[in-house]
């Protein structure tokens, strides 16, 4: 059935998002050689406006990926056989953590409240008393699944008071909920592009502390395309 052009269409899933008429001008726009000179003005012009979207000084990679991509990016940099990491899930991506954490070989400690719950940062702090070092954890800012946003700042003081590193999945969160990297002090935060920031689906960022990175140079192989060092 063709869309009747002159009737409005709405999206009304939780993404992708509709994008505004600038944008899909943008995109009617002839295509650029990724290696052409124009590409590389535009490309630096985009990642330097990003970390402000972000509220950090880190620099912010990007990758041809969906949203999960961007997970992946970071539990593939940050775990490997053995590394002890803790997935905070209350719904289904935050389970996706748990789903990425076994596939790279985590010692994997879960704390899964039930669907719709918001993560407690009092019952992180314990999780994280009873369980000892824990190198990494994976949270949510705002869960697609429940509609929950989760309280960030908080759990990021539990978690730096444990010297660990935090990673946040900030994919439908970022640019509708507050989220100040730098200044709570959270180490990754992972996105996309097709939902608050209403852009098409395609691109993945990561914005990445230097503590984040030395991690991961740390951390040998098992990766190739979502390998910070070569983004």
């Amino acid at each position: 059935m063709t869309a009747n052009p002159y009737i409005k269409q709405y999206l009304m899933t939780a993404g992708p998002t509709p994008v505004p008429p600038a944008v899909s001008q943008a995109m009617a726009a002839p295509m650029l050689y990724h290696r052409a000179p124009a590409f590389d003005e535009l490309y630096a012009r985009v990642l330097g406006r990003l970390p402000a979207v972000f509220a950090t000084a880190n620099p912010v990679l990007a990758f041809t990926a969906s949203g999960s991509g961007a997970l992946e990016s970071a539990v593939a940099n940050l775990v490997g056989p053995g590394t002890r990491a803790l997935a905070l899930a209350a719904g289904k991506f935050g389970e996706r953590w748990i789903g990425l954490c076994e596939a790279y070989g985590a010692d994997l400690i879960t704390h899964q409240p039930a669907w719709g719950a918001r993560i407690d940062p009092a019952q992180v702090d314990r999780v994280l008393e009873h369980e000892g070092h824990i190198d990494v954890v994976f949270g949510t800012l705002s869960e697609t699944s429940t509609g929950v946003v989760h309280d960030i700042q908080a759990i990021a003081e539990v978690v730096g008071r444990h010297d660990a590193l935090l990673v946040v999945d900030a994919v439908s969160g970022l640019g509708a909920a507050r989220m100040l990297q730098d200044e709570w002090g959270v180490d990754v935060v992972v996105a996309g592009s097709q939902k608050a920031l209403m852009t098409p689906p395609g691109l993945a960022f990561a914005s990445v502390s230097e503590r984040a990175l030395e991690a991961a140079r740390a951390l040998p192989g098992g990766r190739y395309y979502f390998d910070w060092a070569r983004t």
